[in-house]
């Protein structure tokens, strides 16, 4: 099954698509809006997006509004994660086994995770 991909709406989705890694090209345009990953078998964010070197990576979704982890096998977050805080709206991250994160914070919505997360980046 191929990707839906609306050039118009900026949207990507990669539902079901049995996944185990996040594909590079999805973090590669800056104008996308809309991101789902849902239903695969992604275990972690991509490390390169992760690491304090390649902060840029996240810098640059600057227009990311919706980004759909859902029912996945992550367990982490990367903190970086957190500097999508301005724009991104909604984070789904219900169905992964998540640690790194209390429920309290989760339960508190995106704008707690993305808070928490930002908290978390080491100091440079």
């Amino acid at each position: 099954m191929a990707a839906r991909e609306s050039v118009s709406s900026k949207e990507l989705t990669l539902e079901g698509m049995g996944l185990s890694a996040v594909p590079s090209e999805v973090w590669d345009s800056g104008e996308v809006v809309k991101v789902n990953l849902s239903r695969n078998s992604i275990q972690e964010l991509p490390v390169e997006l992760s690491s304090c070197v390649s902060l840029q990576g996240f810098k640059t979704l600057t227009s990311l509004t919706e980004l759909d982890l859902s029912d996945n096998n992550i367990s982490a977050l990367p903190p970086e994660l957190g500097l999508l805080e301005p724009s991104l709206q909604a984070l789904r991250l219900g169905g992964n086994p998540l640690r790194s994160i209390r429920r309290t914070i989760l339960d508190r919505g995106t704008k707690a995770v993305l808070k928490y997360l930002k908290d978390k980046i080491p100091e440079q």
